[in-house]
């Protein structure tokens, strides 16, 4: 599945301008939950995650959300090179699991973001995937 949405002023007060691209594909897996725990193992992360780049992610924040382990939001320093224009790479991940499947949804963020947000500021300004919706 594939959707599109175009924000502009007129879509809330505060949004940035621009193009939600949302593409989604589902399908059935033999060992789900070990897939599951592949996914949000943040030491075999960097294997299989384009993101990083292949270095290493450090756990910053742990929220749970539920009682299930796999119910979270998960906030992930990334290491990156000395000689990088970046100093400080973040990705903020929430997983969700119960009976009918399991959801790992991920996405970088910039510092600023994460410190307006912790601070209780407006956070309408932050792009995030509850902008969707």
């Amino acid at each position: 599945m594939l959707t599109k949405r175009r924000l502009s002023q007129a879509t809330g007060a505060g949004q940035p301008n621009g193009l939600i691209l949302c593409a989604v594909s589902t399908t059935w897996l033999p060992y789900p939950h070990q897939v599951f725990d592949l996914l949000r193992d943040e030491r075999r992360r960097a294997q299989l995650e384009v993101l990083s780049n292949g270095n290493a992610l450090h756990e910053v924040a742990h929220i749970a959300n539920a009682a299930h382990s796999g119910n979270c939001i998960l906030l992930y320093r990334i290491d990156v090179a000395s000689n990088s224009s970046q100093h400080v790479r973040l990705m903020l991940q929430g997983t969700c699991t119960d009976r009918s499947g399991s959801l790992v949804a991920y996405s970088t963020v910039d510092v600023d973001s994460v410190q307006l947000a912790m601070n209780g500021e407006n956070q309408s300004c932050i792009p995030t995937i509850n902008q969707l919706n």
